[in-house]
């Protein structure tokens, strides 16, 4: 038998377009605005965990690229300094004179 979760009330003001969008989603789906509003919630905390682990493992790959190349992390100034060399070294071969 499932265990049943224990619900607590939630109060929510939201625009009424996003509402409306609520209800023609619960209407087509059959099930309660509640049921709609969840699912969406959940949807949501999910798409936000996955971008989390998504970033970590980007940031994981950039620093064993780093000590792979023997590189460091750029400060701001570096990463400025470096775009502003590049876009100059791209002009020139676009536009030499």
């Amino acid at each position: 038998m499932p265990a049943v979760k224990e619900k607590v009330s939630l109060t929510l003001d939201v625009p009424a377009d996003l509402m409306e969008q609520i209800r023609a989603a619960a209407t087509e789906a059959n099930c309660s605005i509640e049921r709609v509003t969840e699912d969406l919630l959940l949807e949501g905390l999910d798409l936000r965990d996955q971008l989390m682990r998504s970033l970590e493992k980007a940031r994981q790959s950039r620093k064993e690229y780093l000590e792979r190349t023997g590189q460091r992390e750029l400060t701001e100034d570096e990463l400025w300094e470096q775009m502003r060399r590049i876009r100059e070294e791209i002009a020139n071969e676009l536009y030499p004179d």
